[in-house]
Parts: C-alpha cells; structure tokens; sequence
C-alpha cells in the first residue's frame, strides 16, 4: 500500500503532497506471463491479481489451467526458482502435461525474466506515486494498465526484448 515516489513535474513552489495511509500492510500479488506465439511472433499478457494474499503453488495451479484453456499446444515456461514454481501440486500438473516444458532461470538474475520486465513498467513507471486508499483501488488500477499495456504489442515486445535473454527475441 506504500507508493514507490519518483519525480515528478509541478508548478513552481507547488510541491506536490501525497496523502498515504500509515501503518497500512494489505497488498495484491501477481502471477503473470508473456506469451510469444512461435509461428505469429505475437506477444500476449496474461494476468491474475491476488489480493491480500501471498502467491503459493495452488495459486500457480490455477494460472496454468487458466493458460492452458487458452493455449492448448505445447508451451515453453521459463520460470524463476521461487517456491511457488517448485509446489508438489504444480510438479505433478508438469508431469500429466508433458507437452510444457519448463526452463528455469539462473538464481537471481530477474534482468533475464520477461515478465520482471512487466512487473518493473508497471511498478515504476505506470503505478509510481499511485497512493491507493485500499486494495480493491490497487487492483483496479494493476488491471486498468495491464490491459492497456496488453493492447500495445509493440510495447510487450520491447519489454520481453528488455530481458536480455540470449535466444530468440519477437520481431
């Protein structure tokens, strides 16, 4: 609920004030992914908010059935280490859908994750000085720009080419 303060432009001796709420620890989790199409080289984002809640692995579950409704062949996950990522449940769904292989990412290098990228444009750029008043205002405004980013595919390409992974990068 704390707001990441940048910079920002205001009229002379007009210093912006930020109204936040102390002592105020709610929050939304994310689970995302950017999708490239091999044979369209189209970059999609798919999304799913969590609020008050940490991501744990039937969270994760249920965003690979989500995907997997929507992209039934066979898919690439490249994945951080994190423990939702290596869940039973979710090493067991892997094993039933041979079809998805999963690449895992160096430990600590999110300048290789696609979707670190996506996180860091809305974090940092569409959401900084953003002083929800409650979550449900976070979600809505998480949602509002991840649609609006999703209709840029310009902008998700140069995101996922951002991530400096050293194989194939959407044209």
């Amino acid at each position: 609920m704390s707001p990441l303060l940048r910079r920002t432009w205001a009229p002379r001796g007009l210093t912006p004030i930020l109204a936040v709420r102390q002592r105020h620890y709610e929050k939304v989790s994310a689970l995302g992914a950017l999708v490239v199409s091999p044979y369209r080289r189209r970059v999609n984002l798919y999304l799913t908010l969590h609020p008050r809640q940490n991501i744990r692995g039937p969270h994760v579950l249920r965003f690979l059935r989500h995907l997997r409704r929507h992209l039934p062949g066979p898919l690439l996950l490249l994945w951080d280490r994190g423990k939702p990522h290596r869940h039973r449940q979710v090493r067991d769904y892997l094993e039933r859908h041979r079809q998805w292989q999963v690449e895992w990412l160096p430990p600590y290098a999110p300048d290789l994750n696609p979707q670190e990228q996506v996180w860091n444009y809305l974090k940092y750029g569409r959401l900084s000085n953003f002083a929800p008043h409650d979550v449900e205002q976070i979600r809505r405004r998480v949602r509002q720009h991840t649609q609006q980013a999703a209709r840029r595919p310009q902008l998700l390409k140069n995101l996922f080419r951002n991530s400096r992974l050293p194989f194939f990068v959407p044209t």
